[in-house]
């Protein structure tokens, strides 16, 4: 399947934003995997490789021995309550506002406890 357009030989036209453009030649250029002459132009897949990432959920072992939970300013900066519970929001939108915070020392969870999302590596002191 193709979308190259009939006015202009070698473009297609972007499967997000309906852009024409002409493909790089470049197949693993495209992270999605899929065909370039089918894919999304440059524009529309750097946005969405640049866009911010929404906190990931953590799972409920993993809060008292990584996250330290409950733990006073040893408690991880970056552990937050949404609404489906706890999440971590390493390399989230929320990760330079919290940054900034402890920055300042105005937060009371000063803890950076593991390398985030997805393995939570523990950080080595």
């Amino acid at each position: 399947m193709t979308t190259e357009t009939k006015e202009a030989p070698g473009q297609v036209t972007c499967r997000k934003c309906g852009a024409t453009y002409t493909p790089s030649f470049f197949r693993d250029f495209y992270p999605d995997g899929n065909d370039p002459k089918i894919g999304r132009c440059e524009s529309c897949m750097m946005a969405e490789a640049f866009a911010p990432k929404a906190p990931v959920p953590i799972d409920k072992d993993r809060l008292e021995p990584v996250c330290k939970l409950g733990s006073g300013k040893i408690c991880c900066s970056f552990l937050i309550a949404g609404t489906g519970g706890f999440q971590c929001a390493k390399g989230s939108a929320f990760e330079s506002a919290i940054r900034e915070r402890r920055e300042a020392k105005t937060m009371g969870a000063m803890g950076d406890n593991c390398q985030g999302p997805l393995e939570y590596k523990p950080n080595v002191a």
